[in-house]
């Protein structure tokens, strides 16, 4: 039965109902001890809620319209936990978004910047990622105590890099100090790598520099006048280091591991020397000289074939080769020069040629000076190699100072033609 009470009421001890229903206010002064609470409507709390106390915690969990969908408090993870796909919105507009769909953790933000920021003094940002063996790596690292990033693993950009400062620079560095070396390359299907300077017009100097332990050794340069100029600047000296080198590879070799030649140097006197090898003379030396005479004359070392005819606008001037003596047996070695000059004594002379094949079609002269002096001087007859007009014996001149000149034209190894030519005393 229903007792209805129509004034205040006043207990000073307890009630005991199974029920109880009020349909009006209720104030409770002191601690209300309820076992369970179904609260249908809005609820209030002017003061601080605390769920649990320190070291003893309770779950709680709020649900959103959708099923599955709600935010929990689980005590015995110490964790706040929201179900996939359930987003944690910050802003006033929502505008920070973080979520896991189930597959993919994503944070999106939808307006203004994204700014993540590490304001401890001289500490680092760190960007870590599985290592593909199950452990976890650093990848990027913000090192905020030397203000720099690093990249600790291989990088593969999609798209284009910019690098832009008043100067800017791309150092290799080898920390490691394993002297393995640096590389650039590129992989195409062009099998092509680019490298390129560009002002943006065609009036300012652009130039690609290469530089080896601090000092240029060359450099691409370009503009309206001076499309495709390839400078180089080995050193000018007699280190036979120095210079440009082609490789010797019969087959193509692996990115710094070849033998090379020496090709190309300058030396200590800025001459031009094509094919110094491991020396400082080339086979074909142009002087630098810096002025007349010297300057651009070319000595060529070696024998030299012409497939065409030589076209000569100066005088040519012809180098004289003392001949060998033994024993007064003056020895014309043809490999040396084709021109010999002779100095005899007062003694029997013989005279005599060294031909091989390759001086067949040479043609020279022998020039033979007598002693100032004469007393017991006298001629050898020519060898018989050495074959004179319908076989004549020369009578050599054999008086003081006297000058004589022998022309001669190889026939063959075994055939050469002389013409004696008399006194020029």
């Amino acid at each position: 039965m229903a007792i209805p009470i129509l004034q205040d009421l006043s207990v000073t001890g307890e009630i005991a109902a199974a029920s109880l229903d009020i349909s009006g206010n209720v104030d409770i002064d002191g601690t209300t001890n309820l076992d369970a609470v179904d609260i249908d409507g809005a609820v209030q709390i002017d003061g601080t809620v605390a769920v649990g106390v320190d070291g003893t915690g309770k779950d709680v969990k709020f649900f959103g319209d959708t099923a599955g969908k709600f935010m929990h408090w689980d005590q015995s993870e110490d964790a706040l936990l929201l179900t996939d796909a359930t987003e944690l919105l910050l802003g006033t507009g929502s505008d920070l978004r973080l979520q896991h769909d189930a597959t993919d953790s994503i944070i999106s933000s939808e307006t203004g910047d994204f700014i993540i920021r590490n304001i401890a003094d001289d500490k680092d940002m760190l960007l870590q990622s599985d290592d593909g063996s199950g452990g976890i790596a650093t990848y990027i690292t913000l090192d905020g105590s030397a203000t720099k990033i690093t990249m600790h693993q291989d990088t593969t950009f999609a798209g284009d890099i910019h690098l832009v400062s008043a100067s800017p620079v791309i150092y290799f560095d080898d920390t490691s100090q394993t002297n393995d070396g640096a590389f650039i390359s590129g992989s195409s299907s062009a099998a092509s790598l680019a490298l390129s300077a560009d002002y943006g017009d065609n009036v300012h100097t652009t130039k690609i520099y290469f530089s080896s332990d601090g000092s240029e050794v060359g450099h691409f340069r370009g503009n309206s006048s001076q499309i495709g100029s390839f400078r180089l600047f080995p050193q000018k000296n007699d280190n036979t280091a120095q210079g440009i080198f082609f490789g010797e590879e019969a087959s193509e070799p692996d990115v710094g591991d070849w033998t090379g030649y020496r090709a190309i140097s300058f030396d200590s006197g800025g001459d031009l020397n094509l094919m110094p090898g491991s020396g400082t003379v080339g086979c074909i030396k142009i002087e630098n000289g810096g002025t007349t005479p010297n300057k651009g004359d070319v000595t060529i070392a070696g024998d030299t074939t012409f497939d065409r005819n030589i076209k000569v606008t100066k005088s040519i001037e012809r180098s004289i080769t003392t001949a060998s003596n033994s024993s007064n047996t003056h020895t014309c070695t043809l490999a040396d020069n084709d021109n010999f000059n002779v100095a005899v004594a007062n003694a029997a002379t013989t005279l005599a040629l060294v031909v091989a094949s390759g001086d067949i079609g040479k043609s020279g002269m022998i020039t033979i000076t007598n002693p100032a002096s004469v007393g017991s001087l006298s001629f050898v007859a020519l060898p018989s190699y050495m074959l004179t007009p319908s076989g004549a014996t020369i009578n050599f001149v054999t008086t003081a100072n006297a000058v004589s000149v022998i022309s001669y034209y190889v026939l063959a190894t075994d055939k050469v033609l002389c013409n004696y030519i008399g006194d020029f005393a």
